[in-house]
């Protein structure tokens, strides 16, 4: 005789550990995810692990833009927020709609990717643009930029569709 066969499948027991097991694996799996928050820069969002940090200067038509770029890249894709800090002549001169144009066609010549589509996306009561696009070897990406306070915050996912890439843009938050 088998283990199971002494168990009675009606159970409120079984049903018990079963929802229980259930319930456990999902937070399981939202916890595992490394909730990053820097005041700093002001922004969180949840990435796949702790987001390594790159800092550099960018000569623009604006003239130097530093970024600073937080990111977590592995066998199953990229998760990435850049906060680019604009000059005050690139406030002054350009409407938002002209520099998320002009982020939008620096990064698919950065990624030598096509564009599939471009459209207004919110964060909170903040416009911002979204942008699908496809690298030549078959990789879809999606990139949403918002403008606040001098600061362009591009926030990028590589990865095969799934649920995980809206994870990360709705737990993408602006901070004070």
């Amino acid at each position: 005789m088998r283990v199971f066969d002494y168990v009675d499948m009606s159970s409120t027991g079984l049903k018990f550990f079963i929802m229980f097991t259930a319930v456990f694996l999902f937070h399981a799996s939202l916890v595992l995810a490394y909730n990053f928050e820097t005041k700093e820069y002001g922004f969180r969002a949840y990435f796949p692990s702790a987001p390594k940090q790159i800092n550099l200067v960018e000569k623009t038509f604006v003239g130097k833009v530093p970024h600073y770029k937080f990111f977590v890249k592995n066998k199953t894709g990229e998760w990435a927020v850049d906060v680019s800090m604009l000059p005050e002549i690139a406030m002054v001169f350009s409407s938002p709609s002209s520099l998320y144009e002009k982020a939008k066609k620096a990064l698919l010549k950065d990624v030598k990717a096509k564009e599939i589509s471009f459209q207004r996306v919110y964060l909170d009561q903040l416009e911002g643009r979204e942008l699908h696009y496809k690298k030549p070897e078959g990789i879809e990406g999606k990139v949403r930029f918002f403008l606040k306070d001098k600061k362009l915050y591009t926030v990028v996912v590589e990865i095969p569709k799934d649920k995980s890439r809206q994870r990360f843009f709705r737990s993408f938050r602006l901070i004070p």
